[in-house]
Order: C-alpha cells, then structure tokens, then sequence
C-alpha cells in the first residue's frame, strides 16, 4: 500500500486519507485496511514536530469546507487512532497537539453528519479514544496535554531509588517512566488524574508505586513489557502489589498487569465502580469477567459462581497454580485461557450444557501431562470426545459452589 509520505510527493494527501484510488486497499473481511501511515517511519524522515504539523494542516484542508461523508470522517479518526495506538521509540516524545482550527472543524463535521447519518461507527472510535487513550477528541483538552505545570515531562532513564512526581502534575503521559531500570519506587500526589501507555514498561526494579486517589484513567499495557528499537524485548516492572483507586475506570484488562512475574497481589477500593478484588484477583465490578490473576503465589484459583467470561491472559503463566475451578456460570473461554500454566495438576469444570460451544478443544494442551479433569455426573463422555482425552484422566463428581 502507498505511504503517507509518498501520497505527499505526489500531492494526493486528501485521496490517501479518504481511501481512493491507488490509497484504497480491502482486506479479506471486507472492511478497509488502514494502512500506509507508520508514525515511527515518517517521524524519522521528516521530523516529529514537522509530521504533526503537516498532519494537522491535512486534516484542516479536508474537513474545512464541512462536506465530508460519514465514511470519510470515520476514515480520518481511524488514523487519528492508529497514532494513539502505535508503539514505537519516537512517537509521543512530544505529542500531536490538535489546533484549536482542527477541533473546531472535527465539532462541526460531526454536529452536520449527526443529522444525516447514522453515526454509530463513529461514535464507537470516538468513545475507544476515550476509553483507551483518554483524549476527548471534540472537547479536547490542551493544557493537561501540554501545560508544563501540569504534565510530567519524560523521567531520564538514569534516574535512581524513590522518584516523587511533583504535587501539581495532572497527567503523566505515554512512555514517561520507560526504561528507567534503578526507579524502585514511584509515589504521586493526589493531583495526578491520568497515566499513559507503557508508562513504566522496562522499570525492571520498580517494586511499589503509590497511586493518586483521584487517578481515573490508566493507559494500556501501562505497566506491561514494550519493545525497543529493534524489536529488542523490554521487560514489565515488578510491582509485587498494587492498590487501585475508587475512580480508576474503563481500562483495565487483562494486558494491563501482563509480565509482572512478580505481582502477587492486586486490590481494588470498595467504592470503585468499574472493578473488584476477590483473593487477590481482578475482575469486572459485576464479578461477571476475570480480568487479571497474579502469575505468582496462586496455587489453588476457585473462580466465583457469577463468572461468565474467562479472557485470554488472564490466568496466562501462572506458574504456581495447580488447581482451578471454573464454574457452570462460563459461557465463554479463551482458546489460551490456560496457556504456560504447565504445572495445573487438576481442572474442575462445572459446565454441564453446550460443552462443545464453551470450552476450547486444545484448551487442555497447556496443563501438565497427566493432569485429571473433573467433570460433572453425566458429561464425562461428552468431555472425553470433545477434548481427545484419556478415560483415565477425567473423573466424574458432584456439584461444587
């Protein structure tokens, strides 16, 4: 697919953007490919502070006389999200700040199609940037983006022990912390509402941090691994407990916490909404999802009864578990719900109907050899077949709470 930068030679910006001619390319599935436009790749030829003002004047000269369709604006905040959700070492040293023109322009586009179109799709992107990514794109907010009195500026990488983010910060940005491998312990005034993406990834000696009471957003994959210039494996921090604010909402997942081999221990205010702790394990606040168990210190897991969905990652390596109890309640599992839990030594399953809907087939090829599955009275059988299972290796039993 032809690239930004080369749509620029040729003075078609406006076709790239709006998927035409040589810039449309559809994937198998149907939908549009929005491909073409690598942050990290322009930003190294041309600059990152040049990229962004380029891409702003862009975005002007195409919404500017208020006639693009639905499609067309859906296209555009497709690469607006793209931007937010690359990784890369260059991006968001300093950040795409949207002119004052570009927000007034992406508010009036959207108040016209509003009333002629259906706007669903639209709306979906725009409350993902919101979710993941914290940017209200139609009242976009400029001085917690960049007012130095407010924004933590990235930490040097060389920076030792304790690091105290200063009372007044608002947000601390994407990549603030990364990197920094002698931080061993993060305290934040109660003024920091916001944390980016990667925020600590590679803070490989960072034990505790103190979040802000008034935290409501953490970025994703926050406090997971990343990856360097080259591809090279940056590895997570290694919080062994963390404490989430009563206003923290939205994103948590199971990527959140993913490589933090030495977490043991996740707790959630009562009075936060969105999530809950139970035995030290992340789930949903309706105890209808398992976001996120500890990878160490977990050697028995009973998942509650009101359980409906087991995500992929959420128990993923935990290497100390040995027993796990998954209720009738599931309805849904991840294909590698139990992927590098290689020393599980039994799995009581308490799904009786639509067994061959549920649980995923080779599911049972990351436990131990030899691993015994207990199955309700009547559906050994139907478990047997399903998971190419030894007779000898499921037993039957009675129902468990």
């Amino acid at each position: 697919m032809i690239g930004y930068l080369q749509a620029i030679e040729r003075n078609e910006v406006k076709d790239f953007f709006l998927g035409k001619g040589d810039y449309f390319e559809v994937i198998e599935s149907g939908e549009r490919f929005y491909g073409g436009l690598n942050y990290d790749y322009c930003i190294e030829k041309i600059g990152e502070q040049n990229l962004y003002d380029r891409l702003s004047n862009d975005y002007i000269d195409i919404l500017k006389d208020n006639n693009v369709t639905s499609q067309e604006f859906y296209d555009l905040l497709r690469y607006v999200i793209k931007y937010y959700g690359s990784y890369n070492q260059h991006a968001n040293l300093s950040e795409w700040i949207y002119p004052e023109e570009l927000t007034e322009l992406f508010n009036t586009n959207y108040k016209r199609l509003k009333g002629e179109a259906d706007v669903s799709k639209i709306d979906e992107l725009l409350l993902d940037l919101k979710r993941y990514y914290n940017v209200d794109l139609l009242n976009y907010d400029r001085i917690n983006v960049i007012g130095s009195k407010t924004v933590l500026p990235r930490v040097p990488k060389s920076t030792e022990g304790v690091y105290v983010v200063p009372d007044g910060i608002v947000r601390i940005p994407a990549y603030a912390f990364f990197g920094c491998e002698k931080i061993t312990s993060v305290i934040m005034p109660d003024t920091v509402e916001s944390v980016g993406k990667y925020t600590f990834a590679g803070c490989v000696s960072l034990k505790n941090i103190k979040l802000s009471e008034n935290l409501k957003f953490i970025g994703i994959d926050a406090f997971s691994e990343g990856l360097d210039i080259g591809y090279r494996e940056i590895p997570a921090c290694s919080l062994e407990r963390i404490y989430i604010p009563k206003k923290v909402k939205w994103t948590l997942d199971s990527y959140t916490f993913d490589g933090c081999i030495s977490l043991k221990k996740i707790e959630v205010d009562a009075e936060n909404p969105y999530y809950s702790s139970l035995d030290d394990i992340l789930y949903t606040k309706d105890m209808k999802e398992m976001i996120f168990c500890p990878r160490i210190g977990k050697k028995t897991v009973r998942i509650p009864s009101t359980v409906n969905i087991l995500p992929h990652n959420a128990v993923e390596h935990c290497k100390d578990l040995e027993t796990i109890y998954i209720p009738e309640s599931v309805n849904e599992i991840d294909i590698c719900f139990l992927e590098g839990c290689s020393n599980v030594k039994e799995v009581h399953f308490g799904i009786k109907e639509n067994i061959q809907k549920i649980v995923p087939k080779y599911m049972i090829d990351d436990v131990a050899r030899g691993c015994l599955f207990y199955v309700p009275k009547g559906t050994k059988q139907i478990y047997q077949s399903h998971c190419s299972l030894k007779e000898q290796n499921i037993i039957e039993e009675d129902d468990w709470k």
